[in-house]
Order: structure tokens, then C-alpha cells, then sequence
């Protein structure tokens, strides 16, 4: 009795690989190439279980051609979508905030840091803390300083463009990053935030809660190698605001 492969020679050898080759495109169809290339994308960013499970889908493909359901490799692919892109929604979202943590930030980050030095554009960060943000939690209470925490993180969220990224990156601290953006622009765009944050009120039994923030700016220079190198002098400028009194933007030229 022939192998398989030796059936295919003979196929080949009739002259019939014509209706075999159609046979083989019928069964690895566009779709699960592009789940499968989907899922490989995403197991980068997980565990070698996920990245196992990849390989096994693919090996029923390639393998399993002639005698592998279809119907079965598509409710594996879709539920195995399904559960990768939860897993990817987990691995980058903040739990309590529901915008990107501060992996996420990084990875984002380091994208649009080195998209700036490749085509010379702009770049500036905005690194914010909300002022006295540890009075709010021994006054008020965790449960109201994460719901305040939740109100600030939409603010911000509603007062940005479309092409920048805000981050949760610590306990009461974010980031926001402007692409193609100067640091005399970033200060503006700083400035409009840091008022609306001023005039945002929180209500907890019928008083008016009202926070502030600070904030340091910092662009990509010409030195800096690395998303952290902007980091820092944001940092810096960020403590300068704290310094002078809370409530106020500072740019990295201040210091």
C-alpha cells in the first residue's frame, strides 16, 4: 500500500497534481493563514504555552491536510483569536483606569521615539502627578481615590488628540505622549489639560471635590538614545513643578 506521499507522487506523475493543487488551496484557505498569522503576532507576547498552542494549529494545516476537518480548525483559531486578544486587552490595559498601562507605554513609546529619529520629526512627553494625591486617600478613603483616579484618567483621556497615547504608569501618575509635537506646542497642550483638570470636580456627599495636577515636559533631543532619556527630564521637570508650589507645567528648559 502507497504512503501518502507516494499517492502524491502518483498523482503528480498522472498528471493529476492540477486537481490536487486545487484540493490543497481549497483546504488552507486565506482565512486561516490570517488567523494563524494573527495568533503568531500576539504569542510574541506571551508565554511559550501560548506559543506551543500556535504551533500545534499550524502543524494541523500543514500536516493534517487531506484528512483534518475544517470546520474544526476554524472554531480552534477563532476561540484561540478569541482568547489571545483578551489576553493582549489584559497585558497593556490598567485594571482600574481602562487606558494602556505602563508596558504598553513602553512598547508605544519606543515605537514612536525611534519613527522621530528616522524621520526627524518632533517628539515631546507629558509626564503628570495628581497634587497630594495621599490626602485624598487618608481623607476620603482608597474607594474614593480610585473612583477620582478613574474621573482623572478619563479627563485626560477626552482632552487629548487622537494620535497621542496617555498611559497610567505608577499610582496616581501618567504620561501622555505627543508624536510630531515641539516642546513651545507640548507646553500649551500641557496648559489646556492642567486647566481642565482644575475646573473638573468630583462630588462625594453633596461637596465638591476638586484635584490638581503637575506636570514636566520634555522633547527628544538630539543626545537621547532612548525613551527613558526623555523620561528622566520629565521627571526632573515634573519634581521643578512640584517645587514651585504644585498646580503648574514645567518644560525641561526651566531646570
Amino acid at each position: 500500500m502507497k504512503t501518502p506521499i507516494e499517492q502524491q507522487i502518483r498523482d503528480y506523475q498522472n498528471n493529476d497534481f492540477k486537481n490536487f493543487s486545487s484540493n490543497l488551496l481549497i483546504r488552507i484557505k486565506a482565512t486561516h493563514i490570517l488567523l494563524i498569522l494573527l495568533l503568531l503576532i500576539n504569542a510574541f507576547f506571551f508565554t511559550t504555552e501560548s506559543i506551543s498552542i500556535v504551533i500545534q494549529l499550524i502543524m494541523a494545516v500543514l500536516v493534517g491536510l487531506h484528512d483534518y476537518d475544517d470546520n474544526k480548525l476554524k472554531t480552534a483559531l477563532t476561540e484561540h483569536s478569541i482568547q489571545t486578544l483578551k489576553l493582549t486587552e489584559v497585558a497593556t490595559k490598567d485594571y482600574l483606569t481602562q487606558i494602556p498601562n505602563r508596558r504598553c507605554f513602553s512598547q508605544t513609546g519606543d515605537k514612536f521615539f525611534h519613527l522621530s529619529v528616522r524621520d526627524k520629526t518632533d517628539f515631546t512627553i507629558l509626564f503628570i502627578d495628581i497634587d497630594l494625591f495621599k490626602k485624598i486617600n487618608d481623607d476620603l478613603g482608597h474607594n474614593i481615590g480610585d473612583e477620582i483616579l478613574r474621573l482623572i484618567a478619563t479627563t485626560l483621556q477626552q482632552s487629548i488628540r487622537k494620535s497621542d497615547l496617555l498611559a497610567r504608569i505608577g499610582g496616581e501618575e501618567f504620561a501622555i505622549l505627543l508624536p510630531n509635537t515641539d516642546i513651545i506646542k507640548g507646553f500649551m497642550i500641557s496648559e489646556n489639560i492642567r486647566k481642565i483638570i482644575e475646573k473638573t470636580k468630583y462630588i462625594h456627599e453633596c461637596n465638591d471635590i476638586f484635584m490638581t495636577i503637575s506636570i514636566g515636559i520634555a522633547q527628544r533631543g538630539k543626545l537621547d538614545s532612548t525613551l527613558d532619556d526623555m523620561l528622566k527630564r520629565s521627571d526632573l521637570a515634573l519634581y521643578k513643578a512640584k517645587e514651585l508650589g504644585r498646580n503648574r507645567s514645567v518644560t525641561e528648559q526651566q531646570l
